[in-house]
């Protein structure tokens, strides 16, 4: 079996024994995972009577079993013809590989074949649309593109970019794109893509990271003193079919913002993403970095900046290669390699567990509490993403080489809750916590819990003014409790259950204090008695706070004895009393004095402080406006149009009578008329004679009688 990483950033090379009838030596082939087992197709090598050849040949290694086995599958249906170069994709199902390409003997291929690992079947598959020129070196990328509404599945295409080939006897390097959407099985080719594309080019490598092909190295034609070999690092966003460059991207500049490059010019290499929470990784081996010079180095980048990610190496790696095969377990967090060239072909098996920098498909973001005794049984909130629910949750805390584990319980898919284990044995620490669900890996990123050694009672003291003799009865006083464990050191957080008593000569008890945490080792007690006398404060802490018991023990000085003093004191004043008359006032204009102001209406010799009026601090209501003499149901347009000139006529509505009669229109005619609101509601003008007139009807209406004013 593979050995595992132990260590947070850290992978592990390791090469297992296997048995069975293993493949011959090959470069240029493949490696799916299919459950347990990784199929190899095809490649370019030798027989095992070691004459070259290239192969159609299936092989499966069953990675379950112990040590691994091969076997040679004996397939039926339409077994493509021999090829190496190709591309081989799990399809959805995760049952059916897909194959695409590929070369043999200077024919290149754009056929599509399909095995189904579980029937053991080959199949060609048959499309429609515009087919990519057939071409090898290439590679093959599915994306998946969510559902568009609740009535509709997600669909699924495959994005064949680069390679090198051609029709018949033509050859040349691509950088188009071409996909093949899955549900139809349609071919289609991608017209344009905006933004800056890569150079044409083979032997790259494609990664999937959401709805992203990150692209990377590759070689091309040489042009000048370039001889063709790349370093770079190109980003197709699917979505908008566009090559996205890094922020602040001007390609006007002399030495533009790129995406980060690869260590060094690379091609023939693996690279291979791997989903991790909060972001994936995109592991990198092997490869040629420049003619017959060939690479063993692995280096891991960020999916989501885009930079490299640092780790630590176990186990001796493989020796230099490239054209090697690539798969992934992700049961065991192991990337499978088989084969290669180096001057030779190669068949030897290695793996590379990555667990310690991918970890599993969930992850903690973080714990509630964040800290607690080393004696344990702290109930804590682990809140994340993705978690599953199972009935084996295994939650480590660790401070990297000593460890205690406890069970979890699945609440949601982003909490789970468990109850700190004891670490009394270890002593304190600061720890991380790791999560793993069903037997998988355990999580890789960085979540922390303090154990702190128990605080003691003892060791704990409390000062401040609500300890001291003199304080006033009937106001709110308050003392800090430092809060220090078993070594006698002060403790920097807090959730130390507290119990404070009072008791003394007041009537009843008194009002609970309140203990206030500051999460730092400190608590503010804040606590008043209503009446003078002796009272006596006692401060315990509970010491094994989640042992189930609850055994409060006094902190260091209490209980102590506390004399409050009166609120109030007579204070001796000099002088002459004023004389009590009709009423008095007093007031502080400030800090130092008191102003008393004693007045009755016949004394004139003391002046009265400023009535509330006169200071503003009582403003008189608005009078209400008089009841209007003439109630106004309509200002004539004419009337506005002449309210600057010596002739405006209003119309206004007089009620004759109780209010059960109709009203009567009347015209008044008036010379230099205010039309104020206040004015037009009590008009200083007096109404002139009436006289009845008779006016003639509207269009389409009766007439109607009117009185007119004269």
């Amino acid at each position: 079996m593979s050995a595992p990483a132990k260590s947070i950033g850290e992978i592990q090379w390791s090469q297992p024994a296997t048995k069975g009838d293993k493949p011959a030596p090959r470069s240029g082939h493949t490696i799916t995972v299919v459950g347990d087992k990784a199929v190899i197709f095809g490649g370019c090598g030798v027989t095992k009577s070691n004459e070259p050849c290239v192969s159609n040949q299936t092989y499966y290694l069953h990675m379950s079993s112990d040590p691994m086995k091969w076997e040679e599958a004996d397939l039926m249906g339409d077994v493509p013809p021999p090829r190496w170069r190709h591309t081989a994709t799990l399809l959805p199902d995760g049952d059916n590989i897909m194959m695409f390409g590929g070369h043999c003997k200077g024919r290149r291929y754009n056929d599509v074949h399909v095995l189904s690992v579980e029937k053991n079947e080959w199949s060609i598959k048959e499309c429609a649309g515009s087919l990519p020129q057939p071409r090898s070196h290439h590679t093959a990328s599915t994306i998946v593109e969510e559902a568009e509404d609740e009535l509709s599945q997600p669909t699924h295409k495959v994005f064949i970019l680069g390679g090198y080939g051609g029709l018949g006897t033509s050859r040349d390097f691509f950088m188009d794109v071409h996909f093949l959407a899955l549900d139809t099985w349609t071919w289609e080719k991608v017209p344009e893509q905006k933004g800056v594309p890569p150079s044409p080019r083979s032997d790259h490598c494609a990664c999937v990271a959401g709805s992203r092909i990150i692209l990377s190295g590759g070689r091309g034609w040489s042009h000048g003193k370039n001889p063709g070999f790349h370093n770079d690092v190109f980003v197709l966003e699917t979505k908008k079919m566009e090559w996205q460059q890094p922020e602040g991207f001007n390609p006007e500049d002399d030495d533009p913002i790129t995406w980060s490059k690869l260590p060094t010019s690379l091609w023939n290499h693996m690279a291979r993403n791997i989903e991790s929470v909060p972001t994936d990784r995109i592991f990198f081996f092997g490869g040629q970095t420049s003619p017959r010079e060939f690479s063993n180095s692995v280096s891991i980048m960020d999916a989501g900046t885009m930079e490299w990610t640092p780790y630590t190496m176990q186990g001796a790696p493989p020796p230099p290669r490239e054209d090697c095969a690539i798969g992934y377990d992700p049961s065991q967090c192991n990337l499978v390699f088989f084969g290669g060239w180096k001057q030779k072909w190669l068949d030897d098996l290695w793996i590379l567990n990555v667990a310690g920098v991918v970890g599993p498909p969930y992850a903690i973001m973080k714990t509630e509490p964040d800290t607690g005794p080393l004696t344990g049984g702290t109930p804590v909130i682990l809140h994340g993403l993705r978690f599953i629910e199972s009935p084996m949750i295994n939650v480590r805390f660790t401070d990297g080489k000593k460890e205690a584990n406890c069970n979890g319980q699945f609440v949601s898919d982003t909490m789970i809750k468990c109850t700190s284990p004891d670490f009394s044995k270890f002593g304190a620490a600061d720890v991380i916590v790791r999560l793993s669900i069903s037997g998988d890996p355990f999580t890789v990123n960085e979540t922390s819990f303090i154990y702190y050694a128990n605080t003691q009672a003892k060791k704990s003291m409390a000062f401040g003014p609500g300890l001291m003799a003199g304080c006033p009865a009937g106001q709110l006083v308050s003392f800090i409790v430092q809060a220090k464990d078993l070594h006698g050191k002060t403790r920097t957080t807090g959730l130390d259950p507290l119990k404070v008593e009072i008791t003394g000569p007041c009537k009843g008890e008194p009002k609970e204090a309140v203990v206030l945490d500051r999460l730092n080792g400190t608590y503010e007690v804040q606590y008043f008695v209503p009446t003078a006398g002796e009272y006596e404060i006692t401060v315990a802490i509970d010491e094994n706070p989640y042992d189930g018991n609850s055994v409060y023990m006094p902190v260091r000085g209490f209980p102590c004895k506390v004399d409050f003093g009166e609120s109030w004191d007579e204070i001796k004043v000099g002088g002459v009393w004023p004389k009590l008359k009709g009423w008095m006032r007093a007031w502080a204009p400030d800090d130092a004095s008191v102003v008393v102001v004693v007045k009755e209406e016949e004394d004139k010799g003391v002046p009265d402080y400023p009535s509330d009026r006169e200071l503003g601090l009582v403003v008189d209501p608005p009078k209400p406006l008089p009841e209007p003499l003439l109630k106004f149901s309509e200002l004539s347009a004419s009337a506005i149009a002449k309210a600057g000139g010596d002739d405006i006529q209003l119309r206004i509505t007089q009620t004759d009578g109780p209010e059960d009669r109709a009203t009567k229109d009347k015209e008044i005619r008036s010379s230099q008329c205010d039309t104020s609101p206040e004015s037009l509601a009590a008009p200083s003008f007096e109404l002139p004679p009436l006289r009845l007139a008779r006016l003639e009807p509207a269009e389409g209406g009766e007439a109607e009688d009117r009185k007119s004013v004269v």
